[in-house]
């Protein structure tokens, strides 16, 4: 297992949220958490071909969300993730969602992320990115979101990508422990204080 604060992470996400402001009040915010501006393919879902399975959890705060515009009882229905010049397929994806009191990960051990079994499976499928673009993932299934708890997203998946994909990331303000990741054929996890955007 390793721990570092220069890991790299990748990946820039955006959510696409309607959120309800109140009665009758429905508004769409397309927004951005975090300025990427280095690729690598490591990160997200270590989308390498070399892998047949990796993995992604990602904690981003509520009041992250709360400067981005989402208030209270937000419907998240997709995020995008922004490819670097090399694009291709994650066969297998699946996203994740849960709400989650914790601020950051707190070993490589990565005791404190969730079972996948304990989140809302919002995404399965094969999803093609396009190159230098971003790339929207549409949910199987809108995540509500109370806007009172941090987030936790969990990419995932099971089968091997079609190419070595790149992603855009990140680094977390203060150095927190926000990504945990890992990958078939590894032994343990990592956390890193490197995050995708959203």
């Amino acid at each position: 297992a390793n721990c570092s604060d220069d890991a790299e992470w990748s990946d820039i996400a955006s959510f696409t949220t309607p959120f309800d402001c109140g009665p009758g009040n429905v508004e769409n915010i397309l927004d951005t958490i975090g300025d990427g501006a280095t690729t690598g393919y490591t990160y997200t879902t270590y989308a390498y071909t070399s892998y047949p399975k990796g993995k992604t959890y990602m904690i981003f705060t509520a009041q992250e969300l709360m400067e981005m515009g989402l208030q209270t009882n937000n419907i998240i229905n997709s995020i995008s993730l922004q490819s670097g010049t090399t694009g291709g397929t994650l066969n297998g994806l699946s996203v994740y969602m849960a709400e989650t009191d914790l601020d950051e990960f707190s070993s490589t051990a990565a005791d404190d992320t969730m079972a996948r079994a304990d989140m809302q499976l919002v995404y399965s499928g094969d999803k093609n990115f396009e190159p230098s673009t971003w790339n929207e993932i549409f949910f199987d299934t809108a995540y509500s979101y109370s806007g009172t708890h941090n987030l936790m997203i969990l990419l995932y998946r099971d089968q091997v990508p079609s190419a070595n994909a790149t992603f855009y990331y990140g680094t977390v303000p203060g150095s927190k422990y926000r990504t945990c990741y890992g990958y078939q054929s590894a032994s343990g996890t990592t956390i890193s204080a490197t995050r995708s955007c959203i």
